[in-house]
């Protein structure tokens, strides 16, 4: 790793953001905050790509460690996504670090990686590995509420528009 951080440009409208569940996914009587999100989102006006891990939760993981991986490698290495959110976070992301292709990830464009709770795991490792900065905050679920925190109200994801 260099000793200078790199930073991924600032979201704009019209940005891609991937949600992808890396650790825990969301229980099908939860998906209405899955669809709540989205058009929170849309309504801002970024295009948004789920993944389908999202969609599942057993035993608090989305889905087997290998799926997970791929996942998460496909949206960082996609270069249309612009950042990754989570739903939220979970328990078991520590099993995926060792799947993913660290090497290919530290030549893509850096993403901007957002999230608390478990996804601090792969922030923290993403950063060390790669050199880009991450982001650790609210995660998709929150950010679909509408009601957000003062600090988070203020950034509204519209730098540069």
């Amino acid at each position: 790793m260099s000793d200078t951080i790199k930073y991924p440009a600032p979201l704009r409208k019209g940005d891609c953001i991937a949600v992808t569940a890396p650790s825990s996914g969301v229980e099908e009587h939860l998906h209405h905050l899955l669809t709540r999100s989205k058009l929170a989102f849309k309504d801002l006006g970024y295009e948004v790509i789920e993944g389908n891990t999202i969609w599942t939760n057993d035993k608090c993981v989305s889905s087997g460690k290998e799926q997970r991986a791929r996942e998460l490698q496909a949206v960082l290495s996609d270069e249309k996504v612009n950042a990754v959110i989570p739903p939220w976070g979970g328990e078991f992301l520590m099993e995926i670090l060792p799947l993913l292709d660290w090497d290919s990830l530290k030549n893509q464009q850096p993403k901007w990686i957002l999230g608390y709770s478990d996804i601090s795991t792969f922030n923290f490792a993403y950063t060390l590995r790669t050199g880009c900065a991450t982001a650790h905050g609210v995660n998709y679920i929150e950010l679909g509420s509408g009601n957000w925190d003062e600090t988070t109200a203020r950034g509204r994801f519209e730098h540069g528009t």
